[in-house]
């Protein structure tokens, strides 16, 4: 075999390994999304059949924090999907670290609304 003819072999074989992974990602991501949905529902028909759905702020810091919870895994399979496409590790670790750096600050802010809700809850 040459090595012309290796290249290709190993462009194509990466080629189909990507075309794998984002398949795979975006299986999980409907899975995800459908237990998530089901998590909802649940959790909506928890409050509706106890005495919580009198008080406002706990369902709504329920329904915040499950919102998170959302926007969290979303950013993970939009890293996942983004990693898919690198082209080398300098690549690879730029990405990861804006992705860390974004989730840190999110993180941040979502705990600062959360904190705020409940202690707004609390003073009720």
């Amino acid at each position: 075999m040459t090595t012309k003819s290796r290249k290709n072999l190993d462009n194509q074989t990466a080629e189909q390994a990507r075309d794998f992974a984002k398949q795979k990602i975006s299986e999980v991501k409907g899975a995800q999304e459908n237990i998530l949905a089901a998590i909802t529902k649940a959790q909506e028909a928890a409050i509706e059949a106890s005495a919580l759905k009198n008080n406002e702020g706990v369902v709504e810091l329920n329904k915040k924090a499950l919102d998170f919870t959302k926007s969290n895994i979303a950013s993970s399979f939009e890293l996942a999907t983004k990693m898919v496409d690198v082209n080398d590790m300098t690549e690879l670790f730029e990405l990861q670290k804006k992705f860390v750096t974004k989730q840190l600050d999110d993180y941040t802010e979502q705990a600062k609304q959360l904190t705020d809700l409940a202690s707004k809850t609390i003073k009720k």
